[in-house]
């Protein structure tokens, strides 16, 4: 099915609006390099809208998130996303919707489509148009340009914010999304504030999708693109074959 077939009719809330704004800064936020600029950021977000999460699937994401220190999510954050450290969890969408790298080039410039289509210029930050944390973004910032049309335009524009919703939800977010939140719940390694992260990025999609009356055109699980997984530490020093002869430096001849 299209994920434009189906059209959702009733008016969406300011409030409702409001919330799932904050829910998807929360998301992006969360997956943020924990360093010390990140973790302030995290807590400026909560401690000034936390309570918006309440009642929602975040609502313990946004606890733990007011709490949590970069000292203790540096190390987990590293494992996680560095593909040196876990292949599992590439967080841009073109490894898991494309096996080919040439295949990236139009994934990425269909995602900047919608971006320019709305003002949307997010080459500033450095990051890649189909980074999860710009995607995330991009949703908060659609949600805000809706409740602004809900508040000054009236319907036809509430329309248009919502058929762009609905396009991006369906064609790129909400296809791959789930799964990197389900990738990330199952190589947490025990990390709490990572497993709630993967957790709520998985359910806030599935609501999402269900919200918005939305069928995404594919599903990915897992990276469609090969990763090359770490190779073995070279044998520890301490367990190595010490039965080797040692050689002399006046053994050794110079030439």
């Amino acid at each position: 099915m299209s994920p434009i077939a189906d059209r959702s009719s009733s008016k969406p809330s300011p409030e409702m609006l409001v919330r799932r704004a904050f829910n998807y800064s929360l998301l992006a936020a969360a997956l943020d390099d924990p360093d010390t600029d990140g973790i302030a950021a995290l807590h400026d977000l909560v401690e000034t809208g936390g309570e918006l999460a309440a009642g929602t699937c975040l609502a313990g994401l946004a606890a733990m998130a007011a709490t949590t220190e970069s000292e203790a999510l540096l190390g987990e954050f590293t494992l996680l996303f560095s593909l040196s450290s876990s292949p599992d969890c590439p967080t841009f969408e073109s490894a898991f919707a494309c096996s080919q790298p040439a295949e990236q080039t139009s994934l990425m410039a269909d995602v900047a489509g919608f971006y320019r289509a709305f003002g949307v210029d997010p080459a500033g930050q450095g990051l890649r148009p189909d980074d999860i944390r710009v995607e995330l973004e991009f949703m908060a910032f659609l949600c805000r340009k809706q409740l602004y049309a809900v508040e000054h335009l009236g319907a036809p524009r509430v329309a248009q914010v919502n058929r762009a919703m609905r396009m991006f939800i369906g064609e790129h977010l909400g296809r791959w999304a789930p799964g990197l939140g389900r990738s990330i719940t199952a190589n947490a390694n025990g990390s709490a504030f990572y497993t709630a992260v993967g957790m709520g990025l998985t359910l806030w999609l599935e609501e999402e999708c269900q919200r918005l009356k939305v069928t995404p055109t594919n599903r990915y699980d897992a990276p469609a693109m090969p990763m090359d997984r770490p190779q073995p530490e070279p044998e520890d020093l301490a367990t190595a074959d010490l039965e080797a002869p040692i050689i002399s430096l006046d053994d050794i001849e110079v030439i």
